[in-house]
């Protein structure tokens, strides 16, 4: 890591904006070494489980181990994928007529491979947000704040006597959580694969988008409201003709003021024979100040569960039966039948039936809320 200070005086023109302002940068950089990865070598390796199937778009289709009986075999290993690069900028002056200032500015750039927020080794692995759950690669980590910046302005001065009283207000504003579109899938219709002994599949492969218009990989049942999917990928500027890319979404940004006033009071009499100085501070609190003053100001958003936004029910079908049956009369393959069926790219095709545009970010109302603490503290 690295951290530069700097002081400097601050003019603009023949405007002099005082001196003593502090400047402070920092670089923190980490890499992942020998994180914790989990596999399903039961998917892998058994030979009941082979070979695996391929999806339309080059994904590999696993067994079906509910399907075919098979227990899970999770096996934690290690990964050596994956970096943190943040970059912090703050600019700080304090004024001799009792006002002081902050400004500060953070940007992350994380990738991870697992998070591993699960106390089981299956469920971390079923967990896994990948095109591949046994092969992941690093992506954005679900837990990167991308872009955050504070402010906090303060003010002094002493009006009754020598008891000082103290105004701050602190803002803040940050870049949502980061999400991935992905499959709505089922313990029957699982779509790349699932675990064992009743361990029913996530939401959390990542969706193949379709290019507008003819597409090789998919085909649309008559359910499906073609106009109002693209209508939605546009709007979110997706790219179109590959898988959704992990956690390259992000929900609403957050933004929120904070206010404490500080009163200081005599002290205790009696006291300072055996403390000394001491007082005593009434201190007033107010977090998300906005909301009190505008009940539409300083609301909070989540992001969708689990960073996984399931937008698309489908299933996969073979091209012979889309040819010799239509797109609504083929057979969905459910359990073990797609890794069977879907041997090859072109084998298969996914079929869409059905769409739901989501919102990406919910309203908390636990936190989008004002909150008001009246407090004493003894200062000695």
């Amino acid at each position: 890591s690295l951290r530069w200070d700097q002081g400097f005086d601050m003019q603009f023109g023949g405007l002099d904006l005082g001196t003593d302002y502090t400047f402070t940068a920092q670089y923190l950089y980490s890499r992942v070494r020998e994180g914790f990865l989990w596999t399903n070598l039961a998917q892998t390796d058994l030979p009941a489980a082979q070979p695996t199937g391929v999806a339309p778009d080059g994904r590999p289709i696993y067994a079906d181990l509910d399907a075919l009986r098979i227990n899970n075999l999770t096996q934690l290993g290690n990964f050596d994928g994956g970096s943190s690069h943040t970059i912090s900028l703050s600019l700080a002056k304090r004024w001799e007529n009792g006002f002081d200032a902050e400004f500060s500015y953070a940007r992350q750039n994380i990738e991870d491979t697992t998070e591993g927020t699960s106390s089981r080794g299956i469920s971390n692995w079923r967990g896994i947000v990948a095109v591949d759950r046994n092969n992941p690669s690093a992506r954005t980590s679900p837990f990167q704040i991308e872009d955050a910046f504070k402010l906090s302005i303060g003010y002094e001065k002493a009006f009754f006597g020598d008891y000082k009283t103290r105004f701050d207000l602190f803002g803040q504003a940050y870049s949502g959580t980061p999400y991935t579109y992905t499959f709505d899938v089922s313990n029957t219709n699982s779509l790349f694969g699932r675990a064992g002994q009743g361990e029913g599949p996530f939401d959390n492969s990542p969706l193949y988008i379709p290019s507008p218009g003819v597409d090789p990989s998919v085909v649309y049942s008559s359910g499906f409201d073609t106009q109002a999917f693209f209508d939605f990928v546009a709007r979110e500027g997706i790219e179109t003709g590959k898988i959704h890319e992990v956690n390259s979404k992000s929900s609403r940004w957050i933004r929120q003021w904070d206010l404490r006033i500080q009163q200081e009071l005599p002290g205790i009499p009696g006291m300072d024979k055996i403390f000394g100085d001491n007082k005593l501070k009434l201190v007033l609190d107010v977090d998300n100040l906005g909301n009190l003053l505008n009940s539409k100001w300083g609301n909070f958003y989540n992001g969708p569960g689990n960073n996984q936004q399931p937008n698309v029910q489908a299933d996969l079908v073979t091209r012979a039966d889309v040819a010799a049956n239509g797109i609504d009369g083929a057979t969905a393959l459910t359990g073990d039948a797609a890794r069977i069926a879907c041997s090859t790219q072109d084998a298969c095709v996914y079929r869409f039936n059905d769409f739901t545009d989501r919102a990406s970010s919910s309203l908390s109302p636990a936190q989008s809320v004002y909150r008001i603490r009246i407090g004493i503290r003894y200062d000695f």
